[in-house]
């Protein structure tokens, strides 16, 4: 039974490709049992989200503390309130050029469908 519950901040990580298997390499195991993997297969694996699905399904998800996930967070509230007020700025410059219809470029559009 897992200690930690699974939370959103679990299912982002593991969407983002966070959680990985790191494997031996075949001449450095003691136990003397082969490989499964080829040697030309990388060491680490990436789990993705149908990975992730799976292994809910066989109820053997990750056991991380979410606390640990959270510190693995590069934003901090300095960065995140530069984001906001630059995407402010554009919605403002945007919004005052179509009031009196003065044209916006493709990429300020784009820019604002991401945003």
């Amino acid at each position: 039974m897992p200690r930690h519950s699974w939370s959103l901040a679990h299912d982002f990580f593991a969407c983002t490709g966070g959680f990985a298997f790191e494997f031996d390499k075949p001449e450095s195991s003691t136990d003397g049992i082969r490989s499964f993997l080829p040697a030309e297969c990388p060491r680490r694996l990436t789990l993705t989200a149908r990975g992730v699905a799976f292994l809910s399904s066989c109820g053997r998800l990750p056991d991380v503390p979410r606390g640990d996930i959270m510190d693995k967070s590069k934003a901090n509230t300095l960065a995140k309130a530069l984001v906001i007020i630059q995407a402010s700025w554009l919605l403002i410059q945007v919004g005052g050029r179509l009031i009196p219809k003065l044209p916006v470029t493709l990429l300020e559009v784009n820019t604002i469908a991401h945003v």
